[in-house]
């Protein structure tokens, strides 16, 4: 997906961002052992909002409305 898309970022949020550093360092190192040599400079950054973003989402959308 990452050869397809070519992302310039991988953002992790939700729950598991709590991990931090220690899930973005395993993750980063799987992601470079196993992705395609021109992908391999993506970068992993642990969303800011966390657990919010969905509370954020869900009052755009009813402003929306």
């Amino acid at each position: 997906i990452s050869c397809i898309c070519n992302p310039e970022v991988f953002v992790i949020g939700g729950g598991v961002s709590k991990a931090g550093d220690i899930l973005i360092d395993k993750t980063k190192q799987y992601y470079i052992e196993n992705a395609f040599h021109a992908t391999v400079d993506t970068k992993f950054k642990v969303a800011t909002l966390g657990n919010d973003a969905g509370i954020f989402g869900g009052a755009k959308l009813s402003l929306e409305i």
